[in-house]
């Protein structure tokens, strides 16, 4: 397993930030893997563990992921469109600019657009809708558990389903609002004839259920 947390230096958000990097193999070369660039990355250290296990089960493919700190600050401002519009497009800079271009001279990778995908859970996840659609030539598959606000919303600007990703959205039965965004936003992507798995758990808005959740939700993207 490589887990290791670097300092990334954003000229766009003007301060550095904490960027982790996990795979669950070692052998093979990230430039050979899947990539997947995820919200809130310093939960990727309590991703590991589940995502080790499944992938030494051969349950889930090995994925590279990479994933810039949130800062707590400024969070909300920078995943979720129409509160700060200035400090969300500075951060879409460097988080679709800047951190793609440091993981591709640190790690060598070079994933086409089909093996590489956005994850994010709970505000995350507003940010992984927007991104993919803001960008349908860089990510080929979305990963978003937990989507909260307002589903029209979310889901701007409209996707074109000829050039749209693949999405794989998931909440608890027991976080009314975020389940009830994530089932509408799967609704209209499926009336829009794009390709959508929408799942569930017996679960709160928590970081258990995500970890449970994320192993399946990468095997399926990237099958």
């Amino acid at each position: 397993m490589f887990l290791e947390d670097f300092e990334l230096v954003s000229p766009s958000l003007g301060q550095s930030r904490r960027v982790t990097v996990f795979r669950a193999v070692d052998e093979r070369p990230s430039s050979a893997l899947p990539v997947l660039y995820c919200a809130d990355g310093q939960a990727l250290h309590a991703f590991a563990s589940t995502l080790t296990a499944a992938t030494h089960a051969g349950s889930t493919p090995p994925v590279t992921l990479i994933g810039p700190h949130s800062y707590e600050a400024t969070r909300a401002q920078e995943y979720v469109t129409g509160i700060d519009e200035q400090r969300f497009l500075a951060h879409e800079r460097f988080f679709t600019n800047e951190l793609c271009s440091w993981a591709e001279s640190q790690f060598g990778i070079r994933s086409p657009r089909e093996s590489c995908g956005i994850f994010g859970f709970s505000n995350g996840s507003a940010l992984a809708i927007s991104m993919a659609a803001r960008h349908p030539h860089r990510y080929g598959a979305v990963i978003a558990f937990s989507v909260p606000g307002d589903p029209n919303r979310v889901v701007q600007p409209p996707i074109d389903p000829d050039s749209a990703p693949r999405y794989y959205l998931s909440a608890g039965t027991r976080e009314a609002g975020f389940r009830r965004t994530t089932k509408a936003i799967s609704q209209i992507l499926l009336r829009q004839g794009i390709e959508c798995q929408h799942t569930e758990r017996a679960a709160r808005h928590d970081l258990r259920f995500w970890c449970a959740e994320l192993p399946q939700a990468i095997a399926w993207s990237f099958s």
